[in-house]
């Protein structure tokens, strides 16, 4: 009777009550002409398995903050219950793969499988189930850099180079890169790495173009400043 629970008139299991083997018999009564009689037959109740659809999750999508643990609320569906203690898992996917090791407390941008493996209970076995969900955290701006050039306006004849300046360059999370368009390059000449003005090439416009790089949790910000060469006048 641990096992299952049975209608002793009709036969009908009411219901199942833990996994286990149980001997059903059944009796045909004595009559004043007939003995009983009798037979039984093994009925199993296994434990189920836990499936990802079993599971519900959400609160799972974030913005990335410095040093902020991320996690998702991951709850049984209404209805599943019988199994053991529960513990959700984070794994970092890379390249549509989960990596093998476990992130214990996700942080970084990116996207995570949700596992959650479980102890055995009344109804269901021990295991572990993947791809429960997901947990994402997002990459954010980064400050836009600041940028000035001095002088802003130049002469072509001038031995002494304009300044490109930053003044957040300490802030920046990625690499520090200036670039200039085709036409600007026809202008000036500058060096990517530094930021240097090296020459002045023709009277013009050039749009200097500072980039703070993405990381794996900001995105690439940049801004632009402007930069005049004259011709010179002869005196």
């Amino acid at each position: 009777a641990k096992v299952i629970t049975i209608n002793e008139t009709t036969g009908e299991i009411t219901s199942l009550l833990k996994a286990g083997t149980a001997t059903i018999k059944v009796t045909f009564g004595s009559t004043n002409n007939y003995n009983e009689t009798s037979a039984e037959v093994n009925l199993t109740v296994e434990l189920d398995e836990l499936v990802a659809e079993d599971f519900e999750v959400s609160n799972n999508t974030y913005d990335f903050a410095e040093g902020e643990i991320r996690t998702a609320t991951v709850e049984a569906k209404e209805g599943i219950t019988g199994y053991g203690e529960m513990k959700v898992s984070y794994y970092k996917v890379v390249d549509g793969t989960a990596e093998e090791t476990e992130t214990v407390n996700p942080v970084d941008a990116g996207t995570y499988e949700i596992r959650v493996t479980v102890t055995g209970g009344a109804n269901y076995k021990a295991g572990t189930i993947a791809e429960v969900g997901v947990l994402t955290i997002n990459k954010v701006d980064q400050e836009v850099p600041s940028v000035a050039v001095t002088p802003n306006t130049v002469k072509i004849t001038s031995s002494d180079m304009p300044l490109v300046e930053v003044s957040n360059k300490a802030n920046a999370k990625g690499t520090v890169s200036y670039s200039l368009d085709e036409e600007s390059a026809k202008v000036i000449a500058i060096n990517e790495t530094t930021g240097e003005i090296t020459s002045l090439l023709k009277a013009g416009t050039a749009t200097i173009k500072v980039t703070f790089g993405s990381t794996n949790n900001y995105n690439e910000t940049s801004a632009e400043v402007n930069l005049t060469v004259e011709l010179d006048e002869l005196t």
